[in-house]
């Protein structure tokens, strides 16, 4: 679980970010950047655009974490 919140921290301004800066910022392995881009995809956690190689979260989720932070 630990690994998914870092990934999903890393997204947390709501804004695109490539596949590489999500990996610096994780600091994980491109094996495991993929499982868990497929995983939180799948689910609808975040939107991927594979042709520009970037990500963030989905709305809905951004709209969740903010209201936990409140």
């Amino acid at each position: 679980m630990q690994i998914i919140d870092k990934f999903l921290s890393c997204l947390e301004s709501g804004q695109w970010r490539s596949f590489q800066d999500v990996t610096d910022c994780c600091l994980l392995p491109e094996s495991k950047f993929e499982l868990v881009l497929g995983f939180l995809s799948e689910y609808n956690f975040i939107e991927v655009d594979d042709k520009e190689q970037k990500v963030r979260l989905d709305p809905h989720m951004m709209a969740f974490i903010n209201g936990l932070h409140e």
